[in-house]
């Protein structure tokens, strides 16, 4: 009896220190899952197994005469059988920006998408979420995001033609964020779009309606990210998460497929 729990204790640890893995300098190609630790921010991973497969860092420009706070960029893929299932991509601020005027961006005003759920206070205080349809992904990857395209031809997995995605971002004086979840509906039976242009796909805001099936999964993906407002914002701002697991990603829907 007393093995056993010195079993259990041993794997509950070594659970809590994989997911409280940071990706400051993790090395790529390393497997992750949990709650994933970039500079004094937190990045959930939804359920099962992430690979890193690009990141870098660089420092903030303001006004392109003074080096601004260092910021961090990475993507992270979860696959099976050579499949990509879903994407992660992060760029966010690593330390705070100490400029008073702080950061110029307003990614909340955009209105071109499928949906969107702002919940700004004020320009200094931004906080929305967007579903929207991604066409092309990695066509022409440029500085860091080169190295996740080299991923994707050295593990011989294919980029489907339209992902869908669930973006968060989140502008304060002091913090500049976006966290980004791609899924890939061919996971779950869904053919990519016909038309590669993003205005005309299938996908696009004024077409969905046409077309029942691709419009209950972007619907599903609203509901999961205005489910998820509390969980990101609370590991953004380094605020302590609300009470219980946050909610299960609505797809891939076989669990089974998943790393």
């Amino acid at each position: 009896m007393k093995q056993l729990l010195v079993l259990l204790a041993a794997l509950v640890l070594g659970q809590l220190a994989f997911a409280q893995q940071k990706l400051d300098g993790l090395p790529l190609n390393t497997a992750v899952s949990g709650t994933l630790e970039y500079g004094n921010k937190r990045i959930i991973l939804p359920d099962g197994e992430w690979v890193l497969i690009a990141s870098g860092t660089w420092f903030s420009n303001i006004g392109n005469t003074q080096r601004g706070a260092p910021m961090g960029g990475a993507w992270l893929a979860q696959t099976r059988d050579n499949q990509l299932l879903r994407l992660i991509y992060v760029l966010m601020n690593l330390e705070q920006q100490s400029f008073a005027n702080g950061w110029i961006e307003d990614p909340c005003k955009r209105g071109t998408v499928f949906a969107k759920t702002d919940w700004s206070r004020n320009p200094s205080d931004q906080y929305c979420m967007t579903v929207n349809h991604y066409v092309g992904l990695m066509s022409n990857p440029t500085g860091w995001s080169r190295q996740a395209l080299v991923w994707f031809e050295k593990s011989k997995v294919a980029i489907p033609r339209t992902m869908v995605a669930v973006d968060f971002h989140r502008v304060t004086r002091p913090d500049l964020v976006n966290i980004r979840y791609y899924f890939n509906p061919e996971v779950d039976g869904i053919a990519s779009a016909i038309d590669r242009a993003w205005a005309t796909s299938e996908w696009q805001k004024d077409l969905i309606e046409m077309d029942p099936v691709r419009l209950a999964y972007a619907q599903d993906l609203k509901r999961w990210g205005e489910a998820m407002r509390l969980f990101v914002l609370a590991a953004i701002d380094r605020k302590k998460a609300p009470i219980g697991a946050s909610p299960a990603a609505p797809f891939p829907k076989d669990p089974r497929k998943l790393p």
